[in-house]
């Protein structure tokens, strides 16, 4: 619970202090003055807010002497319970009570927060290590000179004598001495032995407190000194000014009546400020008395307003920066009101509800154990931004500017409401590490004109609303919360669903390995989705490692292999499903999709399991709970995301990885930046939208967040977690299974990020290194992802080191007699777009997208060298050498008269929750041959398929 109070209250102060920090570091280049900066910073910001403490706290001073020279009269009449009773009347008729002393404290209270995250910024604050600053030797360490011999630390007992200064010459009270007093030897034991930046800090703070209480001091003694001014000026004033009529009017006059009018606003605020440190009762009279007349003198001389010698920029500072006493408190309160609640909902949206909606549409890209962490942090966030803003817009709450700004804000709740629920955009599918598959629809061009129109729009309704706009954005804000109550149980309940797996302290075997890994000798099922393994690659690794061939005796490679989608959506339903549940299909019910994509696998699954002993390891993007609602209940359904962080672990303790990048996997990733990056996103206009997604040169064709440093180091955790699955199976894998099994793998070593380095033993790099892509393809395919969203320079690389890893898992099974008795099927739902023979780079016609699909078959009891059949397959045959296996003919039969017509290929994506085809291709014979693609995206949008006028 206490963790989770950080989170909310402190880690988000800790993270805007540290930006601060570096921001003024680059500013400076130093440390030491960095921090002093940051204080001072602290301090101005604080300040509207320290003065209020402190008015209060002297508002209160005044109460209570005149309440205890009150108590004094009754003790000497009163006593007991009478006495009690007197004084707790007087208490009620003065309004006053005890705990009003706080007041003197809230100033040292609104600095505990900041103190308390710079503790925490301090401690983890390595670049501060050995970083000397005057005398300070080390920075992240007490400093300390030497004394009579004695190590003295001089910036503690400097703190202290500001503190103790500042106390003795702030009150003349000796309860108040003596409690300042205690405070500040606290604090000399609490920071005697802290880092001397922590130290350099709160010094600076208590120096720049005491600064303040001088200037105070200082304006207290001059306002005193020009009471009698103010009511001199009363008396002027007071008197009635009767303008010469208009014929007479000279332009002395006229400026005489301006200068005698801006003298009295200047004075008049002056000695406004007076009595707000306790003028007495006759002097507050005087002032309003005062400001009626000013307000008089001010309408009488409207019409001579114009001819001031005054410049106009100097009318409009005046204007906007003095108080606008012609607002009544009512409408000032509404229009407040207003603006607070817009900024609420401005900040609500950004850092909790967007936020929320994105974790929770997919928990499993995100770390389960920091869950609670991270919404917490979210949420801090929301509290802090908002109060910044509001506190900030206070300063204008007593100027022209209140109504402007109200509306103002309320129209950019407008727009953003509009971005975050209307117009959501086209980025394509949501990738792993939240990087959108197609980031380029942010440059089009129409874009400046939507975001105009919906600009004027917004501004127009909230013109009409403005009668009903504090009831609007109540009613908005109570739809908000009900939507983030809702993402937040379904968060919940997808964190509980989570197998929770206890710490193991000797981490020699993931958990339920030998259950997932077992097979029988008697017959099995295997088939391995490798996701986004390009197929015409391998036919560049035959050649390249000739080797291969040997360990896959028995297989037949297909090379001329299509996927029916480009994306692991689209494409995982085909590989169980078959052609009835391609892209194409799928896309004619879209309020279906989910459905469909889970009756694709439990068609077959279901009919197998009564012989077979049925598993799955990973099931792509397929709803889940559809899933396990239609499957079988002994089918077992495990997630590879379960087992990331387990054999993250397992793999850089038993595999001779490098410190740096054992350390840098080990490192605290933290995922709200990006999700406050990704909420700002869904809210600003479109022309906006490419300024906080952001092209990384570092990572080639890849983005990063506007908030989001941790793009590599994420990137890294993945890349390493994804490759020790394929690894660890041929050292768990047992035979321990006394029924033939049917099992169901989907890989992700090769998907994006591609860390792994072939001449390393196939271990995650951080640093860039040389691809073992031969030259001759390299220019075919690096050329291409210049452009490209998926940083596909080292994807070889990792489709090699998944070949290696499973070479390892056939050689086990053959020594396990496993082998033999196996139905073996490799294929993948999609390729990368990086295809060596894509038809549209060989022929420049713009056709398939990601198009070449990995399938490699070995049939049961089949033997022999490895054969190459460059017959027209698909990623979808695969339920057809399923079936065969199974000796379901009526199967094989369906899906080859599914195939005659030819094979489809959709490029699709998603808008919202629902698919959308965006070009649809008839393919027959080659399909490196572009002559080969017939587009029919035309003959099926009235929602039948037709080839040749029949209907198909």
């Amino acid at each position: 619970m206490l963790e989770i109070l950080y989170y909310i209250f402190i880690f988000p102060v800790e993270q805007v202090l540290e930006w601060a920090l570096f921001t003024l570091f680059k500013a400076t280049k130093n440390y030491g003055v960095s921090i002093i900066l940051l204080s001072l910073i602290m301090q101005l910001f604080m300040l509207k807010l320290t003065f209020y403490f402190d008015k209060k706290a002297a508002s209160f001073g005044a109460l209570k002497a005149q309440c205890d020279s009150k108590i004094k009269e009754f003790k000497r009449v009163f006593k007991g319970a009478e006495l009690q009773s007197y004084i707790r009347t007087l208490y009620k008729q003065k309004h006053f009570h005890p705990i009003f002393a706080l007041f003197g404290l809230g100033g040292l209270a609104l600095q505990i927060p900041f103190f308390i995250a710079m503790i925490h910024l301090v401690e983890n604050a390595e670049y501060l290590q050995s970083v000397r600053f005057l005398w300070i030797d080390d920075l992240s360490k007490p400093d300390s000179i030497m004394l009579f011999g004695l190590s003295i630390h001089i910036l503690p007992l400097l703190m202290t004598a500001f503190t103790l200064i500042n106390v003795f010459y702030s009150s003349k009270e000796l309860g108040a001495r003596v409690q300042g007093s205690l405070i500040a030897l606290l604090f000399l034991v609490l920071l005697y032995s802290m880092p001397s930046a922590l130290v350099l800090y709160w010094t600076c703070n208590m120096f720049f407190s005491l600064l303040k209480e001088i200037f105070k001091h200082k304006k207290h003694s001059s306002l005193s000194n020009h009471s009698q001014d103010c009511v001199s000026l009363e008396a002027v004033i007071t008197t009635k000014v009767t303008p010469a009529p208009k014929s007479t009017q000279n332009s002395q006059s006229n400026t005489a009546i301006t200068r005698m009018r801006e003298s009295a606003d200047r004075v008049g605020v002056e000695c406004r400020d007076s009595n707000d440190l306790n003028l007495s009762q006759d002097a507050r009279i005087a002032e309003s008395r005062m400001e009626s007349k000013i307000t008089s003198s001010k309408q009488n001389s409207k019409n001579t307003e114009s001819k001031t010698s005054k410049s106009k920029l100097q009318v409009l500072f005046f204007n906007i920066f003095t108080p606008h006493a012609t607002i009544d408190s009512k409408t000032y309160k509404t229009y407040r009101n207003i603006s607070i609640l817009a900024i609420l909902n401005i900040c609500f949206i950004i850092c909790v509800f967007s936020p929320y909606a994105i974790y929770s549409s997919d928990v499993s890209q995100f770390d389960i154990s920091q869950t609670y962490q991270t919404l917490g942090a979210l949420f801090g966030f929301f509290i802090l931004s908002s109060f910044g803003l509001i506190y900030f817009t206070s300063f204008f709450y007593k100027t022209r500017l209140l109504k402007l700004g109200a509306w103002g804000v309320s129209v950019i709740l407008c727009i953003g409401l509009v971005y975050t629920f209307v117009l959501v955009g086209d980025y394509g599918v949501m990738l792993d590490g939240m990087q959108f598959s197609q980031p380029e629809n942010m440059y089009s061009r129409r874009n400046k004109l939507i975001d105009i129109g919906v600009i004027i729009v917004s501004a127009w309704v909230i013109y009409l609303l403005k009668r009903y706009l504090f009831f609007v954005l109540r009613t908005v804000s109570i739809v908000l919360i009900v939507l983030v109550v809702g993402n937040t149980i379904k968060i919940v309940y997808e964190k509980q669903s989570f197998h929770q797996v206890g710490q193991m302290g000797d981490i020699r075997k993931p958990p339920y390995t030998d259950e997932m890994l077992s097979f029988s000798k008697e017959e099995n099922i295997l088939v391995f989705v490798f996701d986004g393994f390009t197929g015409d690659h391998f036919s560049i690794m035959l050649g390249q490692y000739p080797e291969f061939k040997e360990y896959f005796d028995g297989f037949v490679f297909y090379p001329n292999t299509l996927t029916t989608g480009a994306y692991t959506d689209f494409g995982t339903p085909a590989i169980l499903g078959g052609y009835e549940y391609s892209s194409y299909h799928l896309s004619k019910n879209p309020d279906k999709f989910n459905d469909l994509s889970a009756q694709a696998f439990t068609k077959i699954l279901n009919q197998i399991n009564a012989k077979y002993d049925v598993m799955l390891n990973g099931i792509g993007h397929i709803d889940r709970t559809i899933l396990l609602s239609r499957l079988d209940e002994d089918i077992r359904v495990f997630q590879p995301e379960k087992l990331y962080g387990q054999y993250g672990d397992w793999f850089i303790d038993n595999f001779d990885m490098g410190e740096y990048e054992i350390s840098f996997y080990k490192t605290k990733y933290e995922v709200f930046p990006e999700l406050i990056s990704m909420g700002i996103f869904k809210f600003v206009p479109k022309y906006f939208k490419r300024f906080i997604y952001l092209p990384q040169e570092k990572w080639n064709g890849r983005y990063a967040w506007l908030f989001g440093d941790s793009l590599e180091r994420d990137g890294f955790r993945r890349g390493l977690q994804y490759a020790s699955l394929l690894r660890a199976y041929s050292l768990y894998s047992n035979t321990n299974s006394t029924k033939p099994t049917f099992k169901y793998f989907q890989d992700l070593t090769t998907h994006v990020p591609f860390l792994l380095n072939v001449d390393n033993a196939c271990k995650p790099e951080i640093s860039m290194y040389e691809t073992v892509l031969p030259k001759n393809y390299q220019e075919k395919i690096l050329g291409y992802y210049e452009h490209n969203v998926t940083n596909g320079r080292m994807h070889y690389d990792n489709e090699v080191c998944a070949i290696l890893s499973m070479l390892e898992w056939l050689k086990w099974m053959k020594a396990n007699g496993v082998y033999s008795n196996s139905t073996i099927i490799f294929t993948s739902d999609h390729g990368m777009a990086d295809g060596w023979r894509s038809a549209k780079d060989v022929f420049g016609k713009e056709i398939g997208f990601a198009e070449s699909a990995l399938l490699m078959v070995k049939k049961k009891n089949i033997n022999g060298e490895m054969r190459i059949d460059n017959r027209l397959m698909s990623n979808a045959d695969t339920l057809s050498f399923i079936c065969a296996a199974i000796g379901d003919n009526e199967c094989v039969r369906e899906q080859t008269k599914l195939k005659e017509v030819g094979i489809l290929h959709a490029i699709t994506d998603m808008i919202g929750n629902k698919p959308r085809i965006n070009k649809l291709f008839l393919i027959n014979d080659d399909m490196y041959d572009a002559s080969n693609w017939q587009d029919i995206t035309e003959s099926v949008k009235n929602g039948t398929f037709k080839i040749d006028g029949i209907e198909h």
